[in-house]
């Protein structure tokens, strides 16, 4: 009782964040409504043709090798229980609120909810509510809980039976999404050589390690090895873009990095933020002009296709056409200057995020770390070229790198003390945050509401 009053008293500030943080999921989880949808139109029915181990056998051999995480999929959307999904569904939201508090070791709880809420929910009805939450909440949620193990790893904090085999189990179902799979391989092998140099290996550490790396490679080789996915990326490349087999691997890495640098730019506000915060940073650090001009790139690129667009139509009218969409390099135009022009300026703006993230971490090691997970976070979007549903997909394959830069601006902040200590500015901070918050998910309910 005493160690819940002491939780209660260092966290109060936090209350009304967290009351605001229910509440909205809450009314979210109560206003939408599966009409359409992969669940009401295919899954609700496979049971009534299949029995559960030929469904999934099915899909396996036709269709996806996330068999693990088609299984509570198809459990649900039989007779179509809605109100376990929404339940189930709230928890996984709550359990990624939880675990990015404790990856970031509860220092900036407020700006870490903030972030959560900013981000679009409203993708997540692309495919339908329950079959995109399924596929990409869940996996993002049990995926950044599976994180927590490497983190207990990492600062040899105690682990019991239980908690080890939830940990377990949560890698195993969020590694069956495939992108999720090598982004956790990735930052699984991060963590792994950093033990290795700072001699911070245990017996248990090399065996729960071990096993990380049995169930990630065994997800990885599942997702190459199925003969669904081949069969699918046939039948996708029919149906979306039929002059995929004809574009090479340098088209389709173009095509995957103008795709989603285009889409960060034009309608990602946690990009937005993530660019401010890159540019507040070396303005506090009273760097030389010409750095703080090449830090303002990413932020004024975002400034330029949207709060300042006029500006920009007036006097810069060919930045508009770097984000008229993906041109292919054909023998056509390749002595041209433009299908070059979109590809570069992108580039260059990952450059520039990169070599800032290296320079403003709080020592190497930390910087290295968020360089780790802002480039595998993007390159589980940019792998998204090499598939033909590129485009069909929409921008709910953004939810790993929209996660990833939400992990890094927190970080960023901690490492460079980017917060107010004015006790006064604090509190109008804290109103006009929690006001446009509240403001900003009213217009997702009504977007949701709508439907």
């Amino acid at each position: 009782m005493n160690s819940l009053k002491n939780i209660i008293r260092k966290h109060q500030k936090e209350i009304p964040y967290f009351i605001m943080f229910f509440c909205i999921m809450i009314i979210i989880h109560l206003c939408i409504r599966e009409y359409i949808g992969d669940a009401p139109a295919y899954f609700s029915k496979l049971l009534n043709k299949y029995t559960f181990k030929g469904a999934m056998s099915m899909r396996y051999r036709t269709w996806t090798s996330r068999i693990i995480i088609e299984t509570p999929l198809l459990l649900i959307s039989h007779n179509l229980h809605l109100f376990i999904w929404a339940v189930v569904d709230f928890l996984m939201v709550v359990l990624l609120l939880f675990s990015l508090m404790k990856l970031t070791h509860y220092k900036h709880n407020k700006i870490v909810i903030v972030l959560i809420l900013l981000y679009p929910f409203i993708d997540m009805r692309s495919a339908g509510w329950v079959a995109t939450t399924v596929n990409y909440l869940w996996p993002l949620a049990l995926g950044c809980a599976s994180f927590v193990l490497l983190d207990k790893l990492y600062h040899n904090e105690k682990l019991n039976l239980m908690s080890i085999l939830f940990f377990m189990i949560c890698e195993l179902f969020s590694t069956n999404f495939e992108t999720f799979s090598v982004f956790y391989f990735i930052v699984l092998t991060f963590v792994n050589v950093l033990m290795f140099l700072e001699h911070k290996h245990t017996i248990k550490s090399h065996v729960l390690i071990s096993i990380q790396y049995v169930i990630s490679i065994g997800n990885i080789f599942l997702a190459l090895s199925c003969p669904g996915n081949w069969h699918r990326n046939a039948i996708e490349t029919t149906r979306w873009m039929r002059d995929y087999p004809t574009l090479t691997m340098a088209d389709k890495l173009m095509l995957g990095i103008e795709d989603t640098m285009s889409k960060l730019i034009q309608s990602n506000i946690l990009f937005l933020i993530f660019t401010l915060v890159l540019f507040l940073i070396v303005l506090k650090k009273k760097t030389t002009v010409i750095k703080t001009v090449v830090a303002s790139v990413p932020f004024f690129s975002v400034l330029f296709i949207t709060l300042l667009s006029p500006f920009s139509e007036a006097y810069f009218k060919f930045y508009k056409l770097l984000f008229a969409g993906p041109v292919n390099i054909t023998s056509m135009n390749y002595n041209s200057l433009f299908p070059y022009a979109a590809f570069i300026f992108f580039v260059v703006i990952v450059v520039i995020i990169v070599l800032l993230l290296l320079n403003y971490g709080k020592d190497i090691k930390s910087s290295m770390f968020i360089v780790c997970i802002f480039l595998a976070g993007f390159a589980t979007r940019v792998v998204m070229g090499f598939s033909p549903t590129l485009y069909a997909s929409s921008i709910r394959t953004f939810i790993f790198l929209d996660f990833a830069i939400i992990y890094c601006i927190v970080r960023l902040v901690d490492d460079n003390e980017l917060y107010v200590y004015d006790k006064k500015y604090e509190k109008y901070i804290n109103i006009f945050t929690v006001l446009f918050i509240i403001f900003y998910s009213l217009n997702t309910i009504l977007c949701i509401t709508s439907i």
